[in-house]
């Protein structure tokens, strides 16, 4: 049994399992940021269960940055942009530009 917090994960066309000889593979394919959280996996057999918990991240793009767009040392060449980051930001935000 899978449970992504206190809700059972079923096969569907996105999720589907793939049982080998000594593991069990969960796939998501186009995972989505309401994928994201802590998922329970519970294995059982005759002489027993188990069972293993793992945080799953979703990696996106991070959300709309927040105003104010703050433009500054205008140059013919340049200038220096400056916004607050993005409300919703996933893992990591860094954005570079040169």
């Amino acid at each position: 049994m899978c449970l992504q917090g206190p809700k059972e994960v079923k096969a569907d066309d996105r999720i589907t399992f793939e049982q080998l000889e000594d593991e069990i593979v969960l796939v998501c394919r186009s995972a989505e940021r309401p994928d994201e959280g802590n998922y329970s996996v519970t294995l059982r057999n005759n002489k027993g269960s188990d069972t293993a918990t793992i945080k799953v991240i979703i990696l996106d793009k991070p959300g709309t940055p927040e105003g104010p767009l703050e433009v500054s040392k205008i140059t013919p060449e340049s200038c220096t942009l400056k916004w607050n980051p993005p409300k919703v930001c996933f893992f990591l935000c860094m954005i570079l530009h040169s």
